[in-house]
């Protein structure tokens, strides 16, 4: 069928004349009338009634009319479609990364990279930083994220964080013992101690080597494994060490910490975070927008990469919580809730944060809910209210917190507590309940306070919630502005 003949027949069609469609078309009316013939002749059959008046279609000229419809429509549509690869919207990444680092960016890059680019594929190629690089400059991996140091001139070394080599140290050890914790050390100094290390490749055990072949030094090691978790879970458990980047490890040194840490001196190559890909590599669009990601990581916290509030609270970050998950937490918290009451005979206040969809620990928020009990107990303090029982819950279902508060007035700490959320920032996502020693809710209603707005428009939050006038993408979207905005203003 030929292109120009369909769009004459389609005219003519469309103007109800020949007269019509010729005005339409900008050609004499003797020219439409030889370009709708030769059509007909190719057809082998008469298009138009032309004794109708406007024209009609005959039999065969409906079934025409309906090719070149279905004809139009795939001729637009694969316009559109090499538009779009033209524009970039469609393709592939061929993606190196380590199962560690999979497991700590992925569930952060992949909903925002898919987000932005839904016809992207990632394909990913976990391997060790051993031999990625070799993989990038042989072309079968694209961009590659690994720990090393700069080495190959074919090769762009876009950093995207630095680390250093931190030793974590049960607490039982002799070196936690003798040494403060925190203290930068030479790794001399673990010499009696039993080393749980990665594999023989990892560049953890590359640096770790290097040091104890400097100084003549041969560790006792325990136990070797493929994974920095596994390891970091040993060390909890048993008096040993582990030499670990310190993007890995909790470096607090809390009490709560489940290690002591250490900075490792005398490291002479440091090996740091780089996004590695070749140096005449042509970065599309969503190439460089996966980069723009990775330094969105690098700009976070450190405790988004598990250093702080806690290895637990932030190993839980992009983990999906399952429906009966979340009924089961439910039941958990209102059993919790139940035992204080009993046990302190006094009001409870109850935080956890307002996080719509099943993604309850997004970035950020670890370090959000840390505020908030900041905020809640320097407020307690202010008052002169004193906590009898703390007790706080960390899993994938979200972030919790409980205070039995010695006070006879629930109202007083209820009007306290919106006061906290009526604060701005993240008092926004704050979601914080007072129980009388009853075991009664107190509502904003019950003090005479309007009900909370909706994050991202002027109604009340529960109307907007009940009629679901927003996404829970939407919703996401305006909690990350908020984390972000607020951290960044705080110099985290």
């Amino acid at each position: 069928m030929n292109e120009k003949h369909m769009q004459y027949v389609l005219t003519v069609l469309k103007e109800g004349s020949f007269t019509g469609a010729a005005r339409k078309l900008y050609v004499s009316q003797p020219s439409l009338s030889q370009i709708i013939k030769a059509a007909e002749a190719n057809l082998g059959a008469p298009i138009f009634n032309r004794s109708t008046d406007p024209i009609t279609l005959t039999p065969a000229g409906a079934l025409y009319v309906k090719a070149a419809k279905q004809i139009s429509t795939i001729s637009t549509n694969l316009a559109k479609q090499v538009e779009e690869l033209s524009n970039e919207e469609f393709g592939k990444i061929r993606l190196g990364i380590s199962v560690q680092r999979g497991m700590e960016l992925l569930p952060y890059l992949y909903p925002r990279f898919k987000s932005r680019f839904p016809h992207v594929e990632l394909e990913l190629h976990e391997q060790g930083s051993a031999t990625m690089e070799e993989s990038v400059l042989e072309g079968s991996v694209g961009i590659a994220l690994l720990t090393t140091f700069p080495k190959y001139d074919e090769l762009v070394y876009d950093l995207i964080q630095k680390e250093n080599m931190v030793l974590l140290v049960n607490k039982a050890c002799a070196l936690a013992e003798r040494i403060r914790p925190g203290t930068p050390i030479d790794i001399r100094e673990a010499a009696d101690e039993v080393f749980i290390c990665s594999r023989q490749g990892h560049s953890a055990r590359t640096i770790l080597d290097a040091l104890c072949a400097a100084r003549n030094m041969k560790p006792e090691i325990g136990l070797e494994t493929i994974s920095i978790e596994v390891g970091k879970y040993v060390v909890a458990t048993s008096p040993v060490v582990m030499a670990c980047p310190d993007a890995y490890a909790d470096t607090e040194n809390s009490l709560q910490s489940p290690y002591y840490t250490y900075p490792i001196l005398g490291v002479e190559n440091p090996r740091h975070f780089f996004a590695c890909y070749r140096k005449d590599l042509y970065l599309t669009k969503y190439m460089r927008y996966l980069l723009e990601l990775l330094h969105e990581v690098r700009n976070l916290p450190a405790g988004r990469h598990g250093q702080t509030p806690g290895a637990e609270a932030q190993s839980l970050i992009g983990i999906p919580a399952e429906l009966p998950q979340m009924l089961n937490a439910r039941e958990q918290r209102a059993a919790l809730q139940n035992s204080l009451l009993v046990s302190c005979r006094c009001p409870l206040v109850s935080f956890t944060l307002n996080i719509p969809g099943p993604v309850k620990v997004l970035p950020l928020v670890p370090e959000a809910f840390d505020a908030g009990i900041s905020k809640i107990e320097d407020a307690l303090a202010d008052q002169g209210l004193p906590v009898v029982r703390r007790e706080q819950v960390i899993q994938a279902t979200g972030l919790e917190a409980m205070w039995a508060v010695e006070t006879a007035g629930a109202v007083r700490l209820k009007t306290l507590m919106a006061a906290i959320e009526d604060g701005g920032g993240l008092g926004r996502l704050f979601d914080i309940d007072v129980l009388d020693a009853g075991g009664k809710k107190l509502s904003r209603e019950d003090l005479g306070l309007p009900p909370r707005k909706c994050l991202l428009c002027e109604q009340p939050a529960h109307a907007c919630a009940r009629s679901r006038t927003h996404t829970v993408m939407e919703l996401t979207e305006q909690i990350e502005s908020i984390l972000r905005k607020e951290f960044s203003h705080h110099g985290i």
